[in-house]
């Protein structure tokens, strides 16, 4: 029983400094009231990204855009999860391009745009949808 004692002493002053020091370090939590502003800033946005995508959803829905964008590489499977990856200022920017585009031209220049945002998520590395695009 002495010689346990003595084994033991060691590892409960190592238990001991170990509890000690886990109880010196207490994270500090804030909190704060969040305002009427913020909240209604937070849902507009949201309600504006889920229009915005909305929009180009019906639009890459068409037939004819479709074939477009299949006759330039661009596979129908990835088309909705690179649509979600585009950040609010960039659907902002789609959907704001294709309300002023003429209605004989909008769609091409709406295809066009688009092939572009992909060509650039390409290079930027954040997509794969082009071949002929060099990676890092």
């Amino acid at each position: 029983m002495n010689r346990f004692r003595r084994l033991s002493r060691p590892f409960l002053h190592l238990i001991l400094i170990s509890f000690s020091a886990m109880t010196l370090y207490v994270p500090v939590s804030q909190a704060s009231i969040i305002g009427t502003g913020q909240v209604l800033d937070q849902q507009h946005s949201q309600q504006l990204r889920e229009n915005n995508i909305k929009q180009l959803t019906q639009l890459l829905e068409q037939d004819s855009v479709k074939q477009k964008l299949a006759s330039l590489g661009v596979d129908n499977a990835d088309i909705q999860s690179r649509i979600d990856s585009l950040s609010n200022d960039e659907l902002t920017i789609l959907a704001d391009n294709m309300d002023q585009l003429p209605a004989g031209q909008g769609l091409v220049s709406t295809l066009a745009l688009i092939f572009l945002v992909l060509l650039l998520t390409d290079i930027l590395g954040l997509t794969d949808v082009f071949p002929f695009v060099k990676k890092h």
